[in-house]
């Protein structure tokens, strides 16, 4: 009843409320989804090497900005949060930090290995389109 009673009483702008201040991901998820359905939809279509660029130039150019920005946020985070301790707190964070930073490299350094080579991502497509172009 009480779940009821609180559904009945959302109104319009609680909804654009909470689509403005989910838009973000919201947005991202749509991506995502059309990622998908133009993946799915333009697979049985033989595409030059140079249409295949131009789908995947955005992406390209996403992941590399990400990459960009990860390193810098990571160290000026670390940075930030140790200029806020002490001497001693700090050395014994900062090993702290580096360790975990280290195994976590690690660990999904031996993770991507693993899933590359299981599932050989983009082999199929290569093939494709070096077969395609001769």
């Amino acid at each position: 009843m009480k779940a009821k009673r609180k559904v009945e009483e959302i109104s319009k702008e609680d909804v654009q409320a909470f689509l403005k201040k989910n838009a973000f991901v919201l947005f991202t998820v749509g991506a995502v989804i059309v990622g998908i359905v133009l993946g799915f939809t333009l697979r049985p279509y033989k595409m030059t090497y140079r249409e295949v660029k131009y789908f995947s130039f955005p992406g390209e150019l996403l992941m590399r900005m990400l990459q960009m920005l990860v390193l810098p946020l990571l160290i000026s985070s670390l940075i930030t949060g140790m200029a806020a301790l002490d001497s001693k707190a700090s050395g014994k964070m900062g090993m702290r930090a580096v360790i975990y930073y280290m195994t976590t490299t690690f660990i999904a350094v031996f993770i991507g290995i693993i899933i590359v080579l299981i599932i050989h991502p983009g082999k199929g497509s290569k093939d494709e389109l070096e077969s395609s172009r001769r």
